[in-house]
């Protein structure tokens, strides 16, 4: 369980760091949350595939959030409220 909640927790916090709607690296984020370089890449792989960001390749993969949508936590909460599972 505490691995869920580590889970859930890495992309909050990647989300917040990189919520401002500019293109950040997956090493700037890293620098910028006090989780590791490899759970950060993998909140993003979340966050690109479930549609809360988008990335691109241009020299370096880089990230930014989709503006004006939810964060992972406040979509999950719109969920519960309807009745619906989260995963």
């Amino acid at each position: 369980m505490s691995n869920t909640l580590s889970q859930v927790g890495v992309v909050d916090a990647v989300w917040s760091a990189a919520h401002d709607g500019r293109w950040h690296t997956g090493a700037d984020l890293a620098r910028e949350v006090p989780f590791r370089a490899g759970e950060v890449g993998v909140a993003l792989d979340f966050l690109v595939r479930y549609g809360f960001a988008e990335s691109r390749l241009v020299g370096e993969k880089r990230f930014r959030m989709i503006m004006g949508s939810p964060s992972p936590m406040e979509a999950a909460d719109i969920l519960r409220f309807l009745g619906l599972p989260a995963s």
